[in-house]
């Protein structure tokens, strides 16, 4: 650390200096300071994925006391590298966006023993849609947060009674449409009452008899039935798709029928190596049909790929390897990928690697 800083002394943009430096205080449990070295090496030389990577690394278990201005703006930033995995950095985004001005308000709106028909849902959703970084991570990720469920699952309540009075307006669509993204990835695990329930059916049956009529379909309409609702498993999902739509309920119509149904058409293209014939090995497959786990839309790449000797000896490995050499196409067997975030981290992280990925279940 002293070594650093007198590097920094002879040359205070150094940016691999403050990075390193950043290390060296992550390692020391000073979690703080080391956020703000990364951060600066950031600002110096944003174009490198390695420091990226190591910002987000020390948000992992980071949440923030204070705030400056701009912050916000380098979170935002940090969401869209290719290095990060945003449920890494989620619990992290929650705590600096506590420190928003129009943002805790929100919460305390939504906590409080008030009955939900008494939540302005207009009011709130036009204020949240302009907080772009909560937006993101809405769209990005799940969030386990207990006050932050309470309150998008009365907004979802309240969202729902408005579009069924007619009552919404355009400026709720940007918060509107993260709420429905975010159903669909958390699988609506949200609480829904009965009535609830009965507001959903009858306004899936409202947007069924619009498009039986070839008529118009109201996008709040869409919009509230995919916070409750996965849309790609009505029958007339791709019709709905077929239709033009403004730029907030695209990505709606996009994330929630046009790529499920691709998928679908994908799934019968992946080869099968053998039959599945044991019967707690059925179980598991017909559980994770229904819900493959974990759903994600953006997942963390190794910033650079090396060959497996390089790997082996780097830390925190540090092997002795002797005269060992890496093969230069290493094949790869990953028995139970999932969802396919290791096997593409994998393939990032190997040079020229060949990687085979297997699961028991095709929609993984």
């Amino acid at each position: 650390i002293a070594s650093y800083h007198k590097a920094l002394a002879i040359k205070p943009d150094y940016a691999d200096a403050h990075f390193n430096l950043g290390n060296a205080l992550q390692d020391l449990g000073k979690r703080e300071e080391a956020f703000a070295c990364r951060r600066r090496a950031v600002s110096i030389n944003p174009q490198n994925d390695l420091f990226w990577a190591g910002l987000a690394s020390s948000l992992e278990t980071l949440s923030f006391a204070s705030i400056d201005d701009n912050l916000y703006q380098d979170l935002l930033h940090l969401l869209e590298r290719p290095t990060v995995r945003p449920s890494y950095i989620t619990r992290s985004v929650i705590s600096a966006l506590r420190h928003h001005p129009d943002f805790s308000p929100m919460i305390e709106a939504t906590s409080s023993n008030q009955q939900d028909s008494e939540i302005l849902y207009g009011d709130i959703a036009k204020q949240l849609s302009t907080i772009s970084l909560f937006l993101r991570i809405l769209d990005l990720s799940p969030i386990s947060d207990l006050e932050i469920e309470r309150m998008l699952t009365v907004l979802r309540h309240a969202m729902l009674e408005e579009t069924i009075e007619g009552k919404t307006e355009k400026k709720v669509f940007p918060f509107s449409t993260a709420l429905a993204l975010h159903c669909f990835t958390n699988e609506y695990v949200f609480a829904e009452t009965e009535e609830e329930k009965e507001a959903v059916e009858k306004l899936e049956q409202q947007i069924a008899t619009l498009l039986e009529k070839g008529q118009a379909v109201p996008p709040s309409f869409v919009i509230a039935l995919g916070a409750y609702r996965p849309l790609f498993q009505f029958s007339w999902a791709a019709r709905l798709s077929e239709r033009k739509w403004e730029d907030d309920i695209k990505s709606v119509i996009e994330r929630q029928i046009t790529e499920p149904l691709e998928e679908q058409s994908l799934r019968d293209q992946i080869p099968c190596i053998t039959d599945i014939q044991n019967t707690i090995s059925q179980s598991v497959r017909a559980q994770y049909e229904e819900n493959p786990y974990p759903r994600w839309i953006k997942t963390g790449i190794a910033y650079e790929s090396r060959n497996l000797g390089t790997l082996l000896r780097s830390p925190p490995l540090s092997f002795d390897l002797g005269d060992y050499t890496s093969p230069e196409s290493p094949e790869i067997l990953i028995a139970g990928c999932g969802t396919g975030q290791h096997a593409l981290v994998t393939a990032s992280r190997f040079t020229n690697a060949q990687v085979l990925a297997v699961d028991l279940s095709l929609n993984s």
